[in-house]
């Protein structure tokens, strides 16, 4: 019952996020015209980032509370965390960038700096173990 409702509400997130995205894609949206298109699709991704944090919280509460000895490598997991968010802060340079009506604080420039660090790492990550997995599965064979 649980995993149907679920997927019941993943084919709705979808098909939201599709009409959003053709409604963008399609619309003739040009810089500094139609902008009120983008808006929707900002939302909605906001929503999902909101969605998608409040269910990894609640599920690894319920992981924790109905294995308490999986409590370590919870913790191990956010501590593992903690570092790859810290390498990519150390990493961010915060220089300036020119933006035409506003001037960024130098927070705002390390924070972004941070979050392209932060992607660029993760991304590194999953595609290494993606050929890790691969190569693994191989050599298992």
């Amino acid at each position: 019952m649980y995993a149907k409702i679920i997927k019941i509400i993943s084919y709705v997130l979808l098909v939201v996020g599709i009409v959003l995205s053709c409604l963008v894609l399609f619309g003739n949206v040009k810089m500094g015209q139609n902008e009120s298109l983008v808006d929707p699709l900002l939302y909605w991704a906001y929503v999902l980032v909101g969605v998608g944090l409040v269910g990894a919280i609640i599920s690894s509460i319920i992981g924790i509370l109905d294995n308490p000895k999986g409590l370590k490598k919870s913790i191990f997991t956010l501590v593992g965390v903690i570092v790859v968010i810290g390498i990519a802060y150390l990493l961010a340079p915060g220089t300036p960038v020119e933006i035409v009506g506003m001037e960024p604080t130098q927070a705002t420039l390390k924070m972004t700096d941070t979050l392209l660090n932060l992607t660029y790492i993760l991304l590194g990550g999953a595609i290494l173990s993606i050929i890790a997995g691969y190569i693994i599965n191989v050599v298992r064979r």
